[in-house]
């Protein structure tokens, strides 16, 4: 490997600190009217940037309260409301199951099923409904569906 010249190697080292020099003078140049600009930018990230585990946790709860618990209480509050409106269907709901019941007792008692019979052959006779059979018989659905072995 050749070995450059002594007078070769100063003058490359000489150009090269001109280089640097110029650069340098340029960019200060042009730095000197926004390096004041810089450093409060600077000064202001590094604020934020301080202040983040007060303001990151603030805003997560800001949203929390946005997004997640505000409209958590308005569900709640219409479910409240439509409670009420559940516990009346429900309670009519029963009854009318109730009513059906007693009705499924009736239809499987064979007398009743006879005198129904009876009473559309007879054609004179009104014919006999469950409503009326309910009425009339009130306690005896009640008789029936109960054990009839005396206990």
């Amino acid at each position: 490997m050749e070995r450059k010249a002594p007078e070769r190697e100063q003058q490359e080292l000489a150009f090269g600190a001109r280089t640097r020099r110029s650069l340098r003078g340029s960019v200060r140049g042009a730095g000197a009217a926004t390096a004041g600009a810089g450093r409060g930018l600077g000064r202001a990230l590094r604020a934020v940037l301080a202040w983040a585990p007060v303001w990151v946790p603030a805003g997560l709860c800001l949203q929390f309260a946005a997004r997640g618990l505000r409209p958590a209480w308005q569900e709640d509050r219409r479910l409240e409301e439509r409670e009420h409106e559940m516990d009346t269907r429900i309670d009519g709901l029963l009854c009318d199951r109730a009513l059906l019941e007693r009705e499924g007792v009736m239809l499987e008692d064979p007398i009743w099923r006879e005198r129904v019979r009876r009473s559309q052959r007879e054609g004179g006779a009104s014919t006999l409904v469950l409503a009326d059979a309910a009425r009339a018989a009130g306690g005896a659905a009640a008789r029936s569906a109960a054990p009839r072995d005396g206990r």
